[in-house]
């Protein structure tokens, strides 16, 4: 593995840069206060000390973690500890100086909270970003008043106050409830940047260079289990206790061994667990319900196929409406052609991960409320080589449905692409098409039919298989071409009827003998190098590749 570094982001990187004025000459700059949103671990830290390196020489950027709640601890006088140890580190001449002359001058009956707020809006002031980590463990430490003040006196003198204040926290729920409407910093935020999982090329991207794309069925587990969350890619990476796993070539070893470390690094950390309080909080029922698709239908659920314990249909729609709007834990697929129920399926990788694969292990809280679901122990279970192989089987069948959403992420880059789907539905016939998407913008008119396996071999143990594929395709676009027509939609009638297909098989890897038996059917085979490939990494990926399968049948 090579040294890690920052991936990504570019985007977000320039929007935040814009959001703090680093184009601007410090008499043009104005006070604002900004807020960085988005799930733990996916970035927010990593992307402020981003910041920092290629901040301008007069604009400091000085990062300050709120203190853990502690009844032993002023997290007044320890937050202003930390920054004034920040600024002695990024502050320069002059701003070390006036943070001199502000210790000096201390007079004796300044309250520490009194003297926290005079040290915040000095460096605010002389021009510096301040970002707060972790702001949410300050809700209960009496802070969120002191910055509601500085805040609002800084605002009321933008021109005299040039510099920025950034507030970060990984438990969402608890960050967002700090801006409601009763609360003290409501309307208080200029403006939001939400920081989302990394986008598959930035993930190929890094995966390239890390070595792990060299084996494709490798990359999609690791997809599978972390998605495109940073920080779990960076201990695979990095951590002591997986660098035994970066010299295993055979995949069933290195699978059984990524689930060993995997499992021990969820059962022996709760900070870890897919349902963590450190980063999100849910009641029974919406955890319950969580484990209940993940466990039983993993590749998406109507409502009506959800146990009646959970209640009626509208109780069971207020659940994953929560989910949805305030943890981000799942979402829905609506059909096409014609009105019928939505699929709605887990969208969070690792928590999908947890809940199907490590379904064995303790991980339900002693202090929630007994879940409406426990995990029963099978009784067959008698040794942990039965429990990884339970482990094993579980992992493979979900990384078929990782697959498919790798699929559509990547289809959403191609070019002209303007809808893509899941697993989409059709009223008219049973089954699904596993990924669909299509460009009906200007330039070429295409329609994409993905047919998604695991195992590239089981595209077609026989010929007729992928006849059946084809016939299955085949019928679902009638049945597209029928709905448009009995809705009198003539624009979609004639864009199905005229648009270019594309058939793709795809699979993490294909052999020469593969490509060739497939190809002659009419399909286009997608493999995960090639998905690389499209991203201007084909030949890296290509040369790993060709040295790692050395055992694939070749034409």
């Amino acid at each position: 593995m090579k040294p890690w570094r920052f991936y990504g982001r570019t985007k977000v990187l320039t929007i935040l840069q814009h959001g703090l004025d680093f184009n601007k000459p410090k008499s043009d700059r104005l006070f604002q206060a900004l807020k960085v949103r988005g799930r733990r671990g996916v970035g927010k830290t990593q992307l402020l000390h981003e910041i920092k390196k290629h901040s301008p020489e007069d604009v400091p950027v000085i990062i300050c973690q709120i203190p853990e709640p502690d009844r032993h601890q002023n997290p007044s006088r320890e937050l202003t500890a930390r920054m004034v140890q920040e600024t002695n580190r990024v502050g320069g001449a002059d701003r070390q100086e006036q943070l001199r002359r502000l210790l000096a001058h201390r007079y004796q009956g300044t309250t520490d909270r009194m003297f926290f707020m005079e040290m915040l809006t000095t460096l605010l002031k002389s021009g510096a970003v301040i970002v707060l980590d972790e702001f949410h463990l300050s809700k209960d430490q009496g802070l969120p008043g002191d910055v509601r003040e500085v805040i609002d006196a800084a605002a009321r003198s933008r021109e005299e106050t040039p510099g920025k204040l950034v507030l970060m926290g990984s438990h969402q729920q608890k960050f967002d409830a700090m801006f409601a409407a009763v609360q003290p910093l409501f309307g208080r935020i200029d403006d939001t940047v939400k920081l989302r999982p990394w986008c598959l090329k930035t993930i190929m991207a890094m995966a390239a260079e890390q070595g792990i794309l060299a084996n494709p069925g490798q990359f999609l587990t690791l997809w599978t289990a972390y998605g495109g969350i940073p920080r779990y890619w960076e201990r695979y990476c990095c951590q002591n206790r997986y660098s035994q796993l970066h010299g295993i070539a055979d995949e069933k070893e290195w699978r059984q061994a990524f689930l060993d470390v995997e499992s021990g690094v969820v059962a022996n950390d709760a900070r870890e667990q897919w349902d963590g309080k450190d980063w999100v909080e849910l009641p029974p029922e919406q955890r319950d319900m969580l484990v209940w698709i993940g466990q039983n239908r993993s590749r998406g659920v109507k409502l009506k196929q959800i146990p009646p314990t959970f209640g009626e249909y509208p109780e069971k729609l207020n659940i994953m409406n929560h989910l949805r709007r305030w943890v981000d834990l799942v979402d829905m697929q609506p059909p096409v052609g014609e009105r019928m129920p939505s699929k709605w399926f887990i969208t969070e990788p690792n928590t999908l991960f947890q809940i199907s694969v490590f379904r064995d292990l303790a991980i339900f809280k002693d202090d929630y409320q007994k879940p409406l679901f426990p995990t029963p122990v099978p009784e067959s279970v008698s040794s942990s080589e039965q429990v990884v192989a339970d482990q094993v089987k579980r992992l493979e069948t979900l990384e078929g449905g990782a697959l498919e959403q790798l699929t559509g992420e990547w289809l959403a880059t191609k070019t002209g692409a303007t809808w893509v789907g899941v697993r989409v539905e059709h009223p008219g016939m049973e089954g699904d098409i596993d990924v669909l998407g299509w460009a009906a913008g200007p330039g070429p008119k295409l329609i994409w039919l993905g047919s998604c396996k695991r195992n590239a071999e089981d595209h077609a143990p026989e010929l007729n298989k992928l006849k059946a594929v084809r016939s299955q395709q085949d019928a679902f676009m009638q049945y597209l071409v029928t709905s448009a027509t009995g809705e009198v939609r003539e624009d979609s009638v004639e864009f199905l009827q005229t648009a270019e297909w594309k058939r793709l098989l795809v699979s993490p890897l294909f052999s020469p003998r593969l490509r060739q038996k497939y190809a002659k059917e009419g399909f286009e085979l997608v493999d995960i190098p090639a998905m690389a490939g499209s991203f201007g990494i084909e030949l890296a990926i290509r040369a790993k590749t060709a040295r790692a399968t050395t055992t694939v049948p070749s034409a």
